[in-house]
């Protein structure tokens, strides 16, 4: 009885702290080289829906906006 209670204990401390997943920015950035839409809704769509955390899809958004947009500069 207490080995059994003993790998459960170990077994659900382990689970309780388990790091998160790590997130792939090399995949994400290189993913939203290829994202084209017609309308921004469909536009924010493509780019947040393959993701479930906020911080995928903030960087999915900051990506296509730095690989997309560029400002003419007088000088």
């Amino acid at each position: 009885m207490r080995l059994l209670l003993g790998i459960l204990l170990l077994l659900v401390t382990n689970l309780l702290m388990a790091q998160a997943k790590r997130v792939s920015f090399a995949e994400i950035d290189w993913r939203v080289q290829f994202v084209e839409a017609p309308t921004m809704d469909s536009l924010s769509r493509a780019l947040t829906l393959p993701y479930a955390t906020d911080l995928e899809k903030v960087r999915s958004i900051f990506r296509w906006i730095t690989e997309h947009v560029a400002y003419k500069v007088r000088g």
